[in-house]
This record gives structure tokens, sequence and C-alpha cells, in this order.
């Protein structure tokens, strides 16, 4: 697995949060993660680049974002729900499905608390699971057992950057709990805003899945 060393080390940082006491060595971890090239955004189009990497992920013939919002909407094949387990993830990911995901960024892009007001959309590429049965990191292509959420973390891509983020599946679930505000820098009448308000994101999650 080619990773930056930049990941590498990040990779490093979280082993070593999981650290026991009672043994000589970082607690290993089971990794999978999908090919995906990222792509920037230009302007405030989070959103449509976060589905455009989506749809390169399940093998849509690579289009603008404006078309692959389109030929979603057309195909009618996203399904919005509840904000998704890490299990179900864990088993959409390893069946080739995107997941995208509302949240509030922070300056360093990671998921933060702040109401919704800098709330942005993330693809979920890959998983992260620390495995306190073994030393090493293995990559795996097939289902796993998580018997504790604070030790799962997910890979993720969103527009503002090219490099490939490593978060807390518990920090991101937080994140995407407390979306209740439009922020101001978003609330001017060149934004179109659902009736509803934040309440089209909070505790949800966009699935796609190829047809």
């Amino acid at each position: 697995m080619n990773l930056s060393p930049f990941m590498k080390n990040r990779i490093e940082e979280v082993r070593s949060r999981h650290f026991l006491n009672d043994r000589q060595a970082l607690p290993g971890a089971k990794i999978h993660i999908c090919n995906v090239e990222p792509i920037t955004q230009t302007g405030p189009q989070c959103g449509l680049v976060a589905l455009q990497m989506a749809g390169r992920m399940i093998g849509l013939v690579s289009k603008e974002p404006s078309y692959v919002f389109g030929l979603a909407k057309q195909l009618k094949f996203t399904k919005q729900g509840e904000m998704f387990s890490a299990t179900q993830i864990c088993q959409f990911i390893l069946s080739g499905s995107a997941l995208l995901v509302p949240y509030d960024c922070d300056r360093n892009f990671e998921p933060t608390l702040r109401n919704g007001h800098s709330a942005h959309w993330a693809i979920i590429v890959g998983f992260f699971y620390i495995d306190n049965d073994c030393v090493d990191v293995n990559v795996t292509t097939s289902k796993i057992d998580i018997d504790d959420v604070d030790n799962f973390y997910v890979f993720a891509y969103q527009g503002k950057s090219k490099h490939m983020g490593l978060w807390s599946y518990r920090n991101l679930q937080k994140s995407n709990s407390q979306l209740h505000e439009i922020g101001p820098i978003h609330n001017g009448e060149e934004f179109i805003h659902p009736s509803s308000g934040m309440e089209e994101l909070r505790l949800k999650t966009v699935l796609l899945e190829k047809l």
C-alpha cells in the first residue's frame, strides 16, 4: 500500500494513542483504503467535488461535478439515511460503495464542533481499526468485528486539500450530529437553502452504490 510519509506518521500517531502500558510494542491494526484520486474544489463546491470523487470510486466515467450530480439525481442511486454505524461503514467500503458525510470542518480539515457554521462534505474512502491482539498493520478485504468504536478511524478526502485524512469515527459522528445552524458566511442570497435548514444534513450520510 503506497502511503505518503505524512499518512505513515499519522498512522503511527494513532497507534501511539492506543498504546497499552503492559505491552512492549504499539498495537496492530486492520486497514483498508480504496483507490481514489483526490479533487480540490474551486469556490463553495465541496458537495459536488465529494460527489465527483464518489462517482470515480464506484466506477463512473469521470465527468464534471455538475454532471455527476445531475446523473445521481436522475438514476436515483443516492440513499440518504441516519449516520451509519462503524460496522456498516466497513461493509459499504469493502463492497465498493461510496459514503459522503457532512461535518463541521476545522482549520486542519478534521471534524470539529461549530454548530454547523463550517459545514463541509467529505468522502469516506477507507477504515483503520486498532487491533490489540497483534502488533502489525494488516490490509484486510474481509468483514471485521468492531468491539470498541473508539478504536475505529476512517480515511477521508474533502475538497479543500488533496491530502487524505485519518479521523476518529467518534469525532466525525459527533461533528455530524451537531449541525444545527447555517453559518453567516453561507447565509447570503447567493446560496439556496432548504426550508428545513441543517436538518437535511444532521445525523445523515449519503450512500452511493453502482447500479
